[in-house]
């Protein structure tokens, strides 16, 4: 396990938070998000076991979708944006598998 913002996470949760966090140029924050989730939620992540299962980002650095937050194996909910640009414009091919997520 490693320590980001003195949360223990999986090595590769904290990669994927590490390589954000490059991405937006600012740390994100740990956050005790209750259930259930509503939207609008505030930036940041919160993790159980180790594992992130919720992660808020947006940000206008975001050029692409960064394809390492599909490696997050316990991720239940993503909120995730960019300032003046669309999804379609991110240029991403997603994986099958998101389709079979439930809301």
């Amino acid at each position: 396990m490693k320590n980001y913002n003195s949360v223990f996470l999986e090595e590769v949760d904290y990669q994927v938070l590490s390589n954000i966090e490059k991405i937006i140029q600012k740390s994100i924050p740990f956050k005790n998000y209750k259930s259930p989730i509503t939207y609008s939620l505030e930036f940041g992540f919160h993790a159980e076991n180790g594992k992130i299962d919720i992660l808020i980002v947006f940000n206008k650095k975001f050029k692409k979708f960064p394809s390492s937050i599909f490696s997050l194996d316990n991720l239940k909910v993503l909120e995730f944006s960019c300032e003046n640009q669309s999804f379609n414009d991110l240029n991403i091919e997603l994986p099958e598998e998101i389709l079979r997520l439930q809301s």
